[in-house]
This record gives structure tokens, sequence and C-alpha cells, in this order.
């Protein structure tokens, strides 16, 4: 789907993703994944970092697991902005 579609315009409105860049994971939020240590390398990238084109960089998570209220937390605690979690999407074509 191309980046200015309808569904991906409204999609990136809903989670204030609309003119960044936008590094994502999708998937299961569980214990295989190791995504905490993940979080401490997003915690490194400060809040307004932007890419050479002048984007700000952010990063989503999107699905659900055994983990995500830990990594909410740790967002919060870090105030970490410039991180999205996003719930489970249907597959959208």
């Amino acid at each position: 789907m191309e980046a200015d579609h309808p569904k991906v315009v409204a999609f990136k409105e809903k989670y204030g993703l609309q003119d960044k860049f936008v590094i994502m994971y999708s998937g299961s939020i569980g214990l295989y994944y190791d995504l905490e240590n993940l979080m401490k390398v997003i915690e490194q990238v400060k809040l307004g970092t932007k890419t050479a084109d002048g984007r700000e960089v952010a990063f989503a998570f999107v699905g659900a697991g055994s983990v995500l209220d830990k990594l909410v937390a740790y967002k919060e605690e870090k105030h970490m902005d410039n991180v999205v979690f996003i719930p489970y999407q249907d597959k959208v074509i």
C-alpha cells in the first residue's frame, strides 16, 4: 500500500505518526524477542532526532503479549515520547 493511501494516512493520524520516519516492530510482544533490550537501545535515540530529510524518528510496536505492560512502564518511566504502542491490527488489503 502506498504511503498516501487513505487507510495509511488515517492510521498515521490515529497514532500520531504523520510526517515521521517510523521504525516499526509488529508481532508478538512476548518473552522470546528480547524487546526489553531493544527499548534500552531506543532510549539512546532522543526525542526530536531527525532524519536527513527532516522527519522526526519514531518507534512503533504493534501487537500484544506478556511483556507489553513492562515495555509500556519502561517507556513511561524513561519519558520515551518517541515510542508508541499500537494494538494488534487486522490485515488490510
